[in-house]
């Protein structure tokens, strides 16, 4: 591989899931909230048809509002869903209540019943405005923020959910045919995902901060979910990561998308272009067997496509794949043992719907205004293509590469390998 390739892997890595826990002390104020462009009127569940881009930012986060251009623009590829907007949340955290956990040792300065908040607000006036510009070490920051989030998170789960708000997602479910009339096992798994307002910012790319509940098998296993998905900002992992950058960390929302489960048998990333140049002639796509491909550490294939030809950068090596199981959860199998995952088939399927959303959705631009490529979860069922999410690719500096492009490290790395687009694979 070219040294502009390895560039272009380590960027594409950069802009990937953040490691482990962010720097408390780093500083705050770097990135900007736009309150003005909260709507938070609205408060119970919307279609994933009736969402646009125009919402990514103000009624929802940006998986829901690109995943809806999609729906548009490939209505057969895209998964039935409902979207639990900003509105929603922001209605049941501020009629929340603190509520301790038992288990909770330390002392927080929590009482029990007092608006949760005013609890929340008297905790980061505290941490923010005062421990950090003291100059407070990191290992004292995280002992004296670690119980006091863990009080928001059980608040935010103990309170019931709205009823106005449940009947909502079970009618939206119901008309999705996603959920039959008066039963409470959808009619197949939902997957449960996290989508705030500060994700794919342009100087911060949120992805994988926040939680994703697969393929649950009951309606009140989904109500119970959101509100874990409400509570995932307040986990010390996000919270280092995001809210000690957020220049306005109160106003952090979640909003959530629920999505029918597609039992893919191989699934992963493709990215429009090539990363380090920019060339829309070049497309990189990583994909494993099983659910979660390329993006939950599996070690995947990795292709970089043209019109030339494929280079094949590594090999999916895995013994296992996930699958999902009918009436909800996973488990691990076999890996079939097929030396490659895509046939030529799906490729050129990919390829052309990676061309498609490059050619038809206006392009996110950098600060010097040049295009950002798109970066695009995918699956396969049956030989079928599903489009899981679409999002501009953000490089950035403070995040490791993804585990399935640790390959394109020099020591890894054997060589290209070039193929033909019409050589029939095993």
């Amino acid at each position: 591989m070219s040294d502009a390739d390895r560039g272009a892997a380590a960027e594409y890595g950069r802009s990937q899931e953040p490691g482990d826990d962010g720097a408390l002390g780093a500083g705050r104020g770097r990135l900007h909230i736009d309150r003005e462009r909260l709507d938070l009127a609205i408060a119970t569940a919307l279609p994933l048809a009736g969402v646009r881009r125009a919402d990514s930012g103000t009624r929802v986060g940006p998986k829901a509002a690109f995943l809806g251009e999609l729906a548009h623009l490939f209505p057969d590829s895209v998964a039935a869903g409902v979207v639990v907007p900003f509105g929603a949340y922001h209605a049941h955290y501020r009629s929340a209540v603190v509520s301790v956990p038992k288990t909770l040792k330390q002392a927080t300065g929590a009482k029990p019943g007092e608006p949760l908040p005013d609890f929340v607000e008297r905790t980061y006036k505290s941490f923010f405005d005062e421990m950090i510009p003291a100059g407070t070490g990191e290992k004292e920051l995280s002992a004296w923020i670690r119980p006091r989030l863990e009080v928001v998170r059980h608040s935010i789960q103990a309170k019931p959910m709205a009823p106005a708000l449940r009947d909502s997602i079970r009618k939206r479910l119901e008309q999705q045919g996603m959920l039959e009339a008066g039963s409470d096992e959808p009619t197949r798994g939902l997957f449960v995902r996290s989508d705030t307002n500060v994700e794919d910012l342009d100087e911060f790319n949120g992805a994988g901060l926040n939680l994703t509940l697969f393929n649950l098998g009951t309606l009140d296993g989904v109500f119970e979910g959101i509100k874990q998905v409400w509570a995932s900002p307040f986990t010390m992992r996000s919270f280092s990561w995001r809210q000690t950058l957020i220049d306005e960390p109160l106003w952090v929302l979640p909003s959530v998308l629920i999505l029918e489960s597609v039992p893919s048998e191989k699934s992963g990333v493709l990215v429009t272009a090539d990363i380090h140049t920019g060339d829309p002639a070049r497309m990189l796509v990583a994909t494993s067997e099983g659910v979660g491909g390329a993006v939950d550490g599996t070690p995947a294939e990795t292709l970089v496509w043209s019109e030339q030809g494929v280079e094949l950068v590594s090999m999916f090596k895995s013994p296992w794949r996930r699958l999902l199981t009918p009436g909800g959860g996973s488990e691990l199998v076999n890996a079939t043992g097929d030396e490659y995952v895509l046939s030529p088939k799906e490729l050129a399927a990919l390829i052309r719907a990676g061309q498609k959303i490059r050619d038809q959705l206006e392009p996110s631009r950098d600060a010097a205004g040049r295009e950002r490529p798109w970066d695009v979860e995918f699956g396969f069922a049956d030989g079928k293509l599903w489009l899981f999410q679409a999002r501009p690719f953000i490089g950035n500096e403070q995040l490791r590469n993804v585990p399935a492009l640790a390959v394109y490290e020099p020591s890894q790395n054997p060589g290209p390998q070039i193929l033909s687009l019409e050589e029939k694979l095993p």
